[in-house]
């Protein structure tokens, strides 16, 4: 049976309601303690819980060498884009996919290119299935795992990969759970809930994936997605957000070459208009 959390069964929804809640009370208390503390330089972030790696090591240069304090909020892009809508405050929104940013509006003043994203196939290193390559992953019995397309941006990719695959018909009947974060889907793989999953290939140089393995997608259906930092309208100090947007686009690259990602577009990947 298919679980997807766009339509989700009772304690689904719960959980959803609940991570939402805890996203919009960090958020208030952050906003508050900004009126409070008066620091003199602070800028609040939006970011895709896929970039955590990278942008951990970001914001950790970019205060050591600005004396600035980076506030960030990790979560699936697309409940990251209701909260900007819900509290209509912040100063950076970091999604891993440009469908995201596209559906920002007026809510962004400016966005630039910072690296690709490409999905891949995770399994365990333990792997009774015997999984060994992507068409595999349409064999009986195979549970597969994806990303929910209204909450993270590699949900509506997965779809699409899938849906150019000759093998459509099969890997759809095995899709057992839609998600609304990456990171979940590492953990089914990891406890073996799941055969296999569609995530970010990067994120398996994560410590939380030490026990898994990446099987590729064929390069014929497979879709990179452009990764963009975007300063958002409501950005109380626009000049302070964009120069961390700057330092993203020049010293930010090299670490988010150091995690595994390219940071150079390519003619395959599905670009920002």
């Amino acid at each position: 049976m298919l679980i997807n959390y766009h339509r989700p069964c009772p304690w689904l929804r719960s959980r959803i309601n609940i991570l939402l809640l805890i996203i919009f009370l960090g958020v208030g208390a952050i906003f508050t303690s900004l009126g409070c503390a008066q620091r003199e330089k602070e800028l609040f972030i939006f970011c895709g819980r896929g970039l955590k790696g990278p942008m951990d090591d970001i914001k950790k240069a970019f205060e050591k060498n600005h004396r600035i304090t980076i506030n960030v909020i990790y979560a699936g892009s697309g409940n990251l884009l209701e909260t900007i809508r819900a509290t209509g405050g912040g100063d950076i929104f970091f999604s891993g996919s440009t469908d995201y940013i596209k559906e920002t509006g007026d809510l962004v003043s400016r966005h630039q290119f910072v690296a690709l994203h490409e999905p891949g196939v995770c399994i365990h290193k333990d792997n009774p299935k015997q999984i060994y390559s992507f068409a595999d992953l349409a064999a009986h019995g195979v549970k597969l795992g994806i990303a929910n397309n209204h909450m993270c941006g590699l949900g509506s990719i997965s779809e699409k990969i899938i849906a150019s695959s000759e093998l459509k018909e099969a890997l759809v009947k095995n899709i057992i759970i839609k998600v609304s974060t990456i990171n979940e889907l590492i953990v089914l793989c990891k406890k073996k809930e799941l055969d296999a999953a569609i995530i970010w290939k990067d994120m398996l140089s994560w410590p939380e994936a030490k026990k898994l393995k990446k099987i590729s997608i064929p390069s014929d259906i497979n879709i990179a997605k452009e990764i963009r930092v975007a300063v958002l309208s409501a950005s109380k100090d626009k000049k302070l957000a964009g120069l961390f947007a700057d330092f993203v686009t020049s010293e930010g690259k090299a670490i988010f070459a150091e995690h595994g990602f390219s940071t150079k577009p390519e003619m395959d990947s599905e670009k920002s208009t």
